[in-house]
């Protein structure tokens, strides 16, 4: 056997201190334990999908300084019209106790509601509800003013609403989690039935289950592979090494992040898993090569069968390193800092995969007697294995090449053209599982008809001839469309309040008055619009507000809407007109995520895509040959795309960086079968057809057993019941299959056909 000086003795003295190793990874396993428990945070805030620079998210932070914020928390409590008279003083409790709190705004709820009365000083604000009137009296000034009744009170008196208006975004960051916490804690203290959603509770919801199906998940997948490697790996003993190699560069990995005080968010959340697939695929490599020494390595020491092994596996597996960091670290070029995040410590995990992976091998096995196996009759490795590979798949692929390149080239055109129609969105429900979090958000948006809300400010143009009064009856009319849309649960605008006090009072009370001066004080007194959390007007005058609220929906669905509300806009008031429409809120930066997504991934994936082909066309100094390494490769990125069509899954955030994972499995079978097909031993033939033979006999018995158990690992994840995740899980799952199958056929048959 070819001796390697350098290996081994670089393995001798690995060897040699073992204990000190030992210790060092037990250590630097203990730090990462203590720096997660101290706190691995999770951050999902909106900042971490947009640039400080992007203009749509400063004017979101701008509006939320002007006019309020909208992280704003909803409970619906079940309390009856008959109840009201005891529930309004406890009601007033729950208010001092919430706004009681550092980060609270203010509240609003029926015990707050004031509306105005005209009276010979001028307006007086009222209590909207009051416990004197008769039941016919309220019911009626509710029916009168039900625009308003609408935010307090359901449609079916049964609930009544608590509202919640949180500081700003920004000035809530670091303490968001225990805020949401203490007011859900707050409330049910007071209401124990409520239900409790609004954007602030979702996010919460979306974080918690990303922490508890991250470890769930992670541990059930981490036992299937572990079984499956116990069954499929020549050796027993190696499964437990394999086990240690692959847990440790996660838990490194998140000690780093979590000692740094880096915040994960619902992308870097799935590291772990990825982790886990790079990591497995060089153990299982690693160890596939030391079994090839252990069969041909007669009287060799632990350290020359591990030299040898290493000799083998180390640039292929360096090359797999190297091209999957390429297709992470483009993310880093994203305009999303949540990409950003993910595509930098993503190839950090993958640095130190690589490096744990050897260092782990190298000592497990020095703890062991590594006989050398003499013949492949003595391999543990399933029989199937080599049935399948020299019985079937060689010949197969020596008599059947032009078949399936045929059939490939049908596959990749077919799959490329339904990937081109795959829908781009985004819908927040599918990162929520079915939970209490839930039902809460069904319960409160069918007896609210919302959970969101947008702020549409129209603002009376200085230079233009339209009358106040014109511009009433416009944003009435506006409203009154509004109303009619299907998409939006209630609104509530100044037409509310107008149209209100022109019913309820006699014209003579307002006889003379000019339009302006007579709303002015209904409008701008502090009683509707006390702190901000129901605007009606500007001070000037010159813009009026609406809020409107609406349920949970895809982010197509709420460009749809923006588009329908700015086209109702412009059939009132006309393309050109006195008055300007300016809408804020969430909803307007939410749904600018689809262009993001889509600039993402091209972007993302032409940088992976160019920078691997320019890798190997360096190696390889053929542009043919480059070529044919990079077109199997499609293969699975088209498919799973087009697999997305066919199942109705949408390319939105949480698979906005499928690409590069997808591209990185799949360049891991290809750079390790070329490897050895280019580089093969002394013993094959330089015969092309012969020496591919050799590297798919060597090859696939690894790629098979990490094929098999990482589509067992991602069929856990596909179990989930949390949408989003569930449809990760698949989606990986058929990207390491189809991968497989290409590099086995496809590549085989590109190179008996083209490779000179």
């Amino acid at each position: 056997m070819r001796q390697h000086p350098f290996l081994e003795r670089f393995v001798s003295f690995i060897i040699r201190f073992r204990w000190a190793f030992v210790v060092l990874l037990a250590a630097l396993s203990f730090f990462s334990l203590t720096a997660i428990a101290r706190g691995l945070q999770v951050d999902n805030s909106l900042g971490i999908w947009f640039l400080e620079d992007d203009d749509t998210y400063n004017e979101y932070l701008q509006y939320q300084r002007d006019y309020g914020s909208d992280e704003i928390i909803i409970a619906a409590i079940p309390i009856t019209l008959a109840e009201l008279p005891t529930a309004v003083s406890a009601l007033n409790e729950l208010a001092d106790a919430v706004e009681a709190v550092d980060g609270v705004n203010t509240t609003f709820s029926l015990a707050k509601a004031v509306y105005p009365v005209p009276t010979s000083q001028g307006l007086r604000m009222a209590p909207f509800y009051d416990a004197k009137r008769q039941d016919q009296q309220q019911l009626a000034l509710f029916e009168q003013l039900k625009d308003y009744r609408k935010q307090l009170l359901s449609d079916d008196l049964r609930y009544t609403f608590f509202y919640v208006q949180l500081e700003e975004s920004t000035l809530i960051e670091k303490e968001r989690s225990a805020l949401v916490s203490k007011m859900e804690s707050i409330i049910r203290s007071h209401f124990s039935s409520a239900h409790i959603s609004g954007p602030p509770i979702l996010n919460e919801a979306y974080n918690s289950a990303l922490k508890n199906e991250a470890g769930l998940f992670g541990a059930l997948t981490l036992l299937v592979i572990s079984l499956l490697l116990f069954v499929l790996l020549p050796d027993r003993r190696f499964a437990w090494l394999a086990s240690v190699a692959v847990i440790l560069p996660t838990l490194f990995l998140f000690g780093l992040i979590a000692s740094l005080g880096i915040k994960l968010n619902m992308i870097s959340a799935l590291i772990p898993t990825l982790l886990l697939v790079y990591a497995l695929s060089d153990v299982v490599h690693i160890l596939n090569a030391l079994q090839q020494q252990r069969q041909h390595g007669k009287d060799q020491s632990t350290a020359q069968l591990l030299a040898g092994a290493i000799r083998l596996s180390i640039v292929p597996c360096a090359l797999t390193t190297l091209t999957t960091i390429i297709g992470y670290f483009a993310l880093y070029y994203s305009a999303l800092p949540a990409l950003k995040s993910m595509g930098l410590w993503a190839s950090v995990g993958i640095v130190i995969a690589f490096v744990v992976a050897y260092l782990v091998i190298i000592i497990g096995t020095s703890f062991m007697q590594m006989k050398p196996v003499m013949t492949k009759a003595a391999d543990r490795s399933p029989k199937l294995y080599d049935r399948f590979i020299g019985g079937y798949l060689i010949d197969f692929l020596q008599n059947r090449s032009r078949a399936v390149l045929a059939l490939s080239s049908v596959v990749l055109i077919a799959a490329g053209a339904l990937a081109l129609m795959v829908r781009v969105d985004t819908d927040s429900l599918s990162l929520l599982s079915d939970s209490a979090a839930k039902d809460d958000l069904y319960t409160v948006e069918k007896a609210l008809g919302s959970s969101s809300r947008l702020q549409l400010n129209l603002t009376l143009n200085d230079a233009g001839d339209l009358t106040f009064e014109e511009f009433l009856n416009k944003a009435s009319e506006f409203h009154e469309k509004l109303e009619s849309n299907p998409n939006l649960g209630n609104v509530f605008s100044a037409h509310s309040l107008r149209s209100f006090m022109q019913q309820r009072y006699a014209a003579a009370s307002f006889g003379g008055s000019d339009p302006k001066a007579l709303y002015q004080n209904a409008l701008t007194d502090g009683s509707i619009a006390e702190n901000s959390f129901l605007n009606l007007v500007s001070t000037d005058l010159n813009t009026l507000i609406f809020t409107v609220g609406f349920s949970q929906m895809p982010t197509s669905q709420l460009s749809d809407l923006l588009r329908q509300i700015e086209s109702d806009f412009e059939q009132v008031f006309g393309p050109e007109t006195a008055v300007s429409l300016k809408t804020y809120g969430f909803a307007t930066v939410f749904a600018k995520l689809n262009d993001f997504v889509v600039a993402s991934q091209l972007k993302t994936f032409a940088l992976a895509f160019l920078a691997i082909f320019l890798l190997l066309l360096l190696y390889f100094r053929s542009l043919r040959k480059a070529l044919l390494i990079m077109l199997p490769n499609l293969v699975p990125i088209f498919s799973v795309f087009a697999l997305m069509t066919l199942l109705d899954i949408s390319l939105g955030v949480t698979t906005a960086m499928i690409t590069p994972i997808i591209l990185g499995i799949a360049m891991d079978d290809t750079l390790h079968l070329i490897y050895h097909f280019v580089r093969p031993s002394s013993a094959v033939s330089t015969e092309p057809n012969e020496r591919l033979d050799a590297a798919i006999r060597y090859s696939a018995p690894a790629l098979l057993t990490s094929t098999f158990s990482l589509v067992a690992g991602f069929a856990i994840i596909a179990l989930s019941s949390t949408p989003a995740v569930s449809e990760f899980g698949l989606l990986c799952l058929a990207a390491i299959a189809i991968a497989l199958v290409a590099d086995l056929t496809f590549l085989p048959a590109l190179i008996r056909r083209f490779w000179r």
